[in-house]
């Protein structure tokens, strides 16, 4: 294995987590095994892949914004509508076939500062953004958990408008989060709720950086406190996910818990006859729609424990 040069040697961004970033220790089956996951790493620390080079024994690829675009320099005149992407970043990735031993390794790691230092900024900036808001609305909430070190590791928000929503359709909360859709690899956690039409409104929201009990205990308890002052759920709406349920058990201890229809649904909609289907949908919906009090409706709770 050939050692980069230190120069040359890639220092992550500390928010990704370490088992998608590239190093020299990955070991790969195959050529196409090792550019999926370059291509999941760049894909979270958001940059495109461009193929350089492809061999039997040798791959490399680089950001589709490397280099620079040959037939235009400054101060001539363009002859394209529009300017080069490229600008110059230095990703970039060699990826060869120990013929030995039989896998793939990478054997070269170039680092992307631009992108790095940018990302690096990423978390400052949004705390500058919370405190500016807080100075303007004194009603504007967020909670932030750290490491020992001192790294940032969940964060919570709610505007003063999505406070208010609570305060008048907070009765019924289903919370859920996404499965690591954006550029961090992280979770967004929302509040969500249904206003007199039905309507969704959003009470809050958090970047998480897993879905662990202990970190959904931090962040229901991030929630309890943003809405102090006005009573807690009378009910949250979830998946089946155990660490949710363990973790609010500690937190909403006079609050129901239930479970989501929409996830209930459609995880047995392939056992169950279509025309059953969409019958029990329609009963569950009507039982809310048509509901003749508050009080008949948490007395029959149509919804599945």
């Amino acid at each position: 294995m050939v050692t980069p040069e230190p120069e040359r040697t890639y220092t992550h961004d500390p928010l990704l987590p370490g088992t998608i970033v590239p190093n020299e220790d990955w070991r790969f089956e195959s050529s196409g095994e090792a550019k999926e996951f370059y291509y999941n790493y760049a894909g979270t620390a958001g940059f495109d892949v461009r193929i350089t080079k492809t061999h039997k024994t040798v791959l490399e690829m680089s950001c589709n914004k490397q280099g620079h675009w040959e037939f235009y320099k400054p101060g001539e005149e363009r002859v394209r509508e529009k300017m080069s992407m490229r600008c110059e970043c230095k990703a970039f990735v060699k990826v060869k076939l120990n013929q030995k031993k039989g896998y793939w390794f990478f054997e070269r790691i170039r680092k992307a500062a631009a992108a790095r230092e940018e990302r690096e900024n990423d978390i400052p900036k949004l705390l500058e953004f919370f405190k500016e808001m807080k100075a303007q609305n004194e009603y504007f909430f967020y909670e932030v958990q750290v490491h020992s070190d001192n790294v940032i590791k969940n964060v919570f928000w709610s505007y003063a408008s999505q406070r208010a929503e609570y305060r008048d359709f907070g009765d019924v909360v289903t919370f859920d989060t996404t499965y690591k859709t954006n550029m961090y690899s992280m979770p967004l956690a929302m509040f969500v709720g249904s206003n007199h039409q039905l309507q969704n409104v959003v009470f809050g929201q958090a970047l998480l950086q897993d879905e662990q009990a202990n970190t959904f205990e931090w962040l229901f308890g991030a929630f309890q406190n943003c809405i102090s002052g006005s009573r807690d759920p009378r009910c949250i709406l979830t998946d089946q996910d155990s660490a949710m349920a363990a973790a609010m058990k500690k937190v909403f201890k006079k609050t129901q818990h239930r479970l989501c229809r929409w996830h209930m649904l459609k995880k047995h909609s392939t056992l169950v006859h279509a025309g059953v289907y969409a019958g029990v949908g329609a009963v569950v919906l009507s039982a809310y729609v048509q509901a003749r009090s508050t009080s008949w409706y948490w007395e029959s709770r149509p919804i599945i424990g």
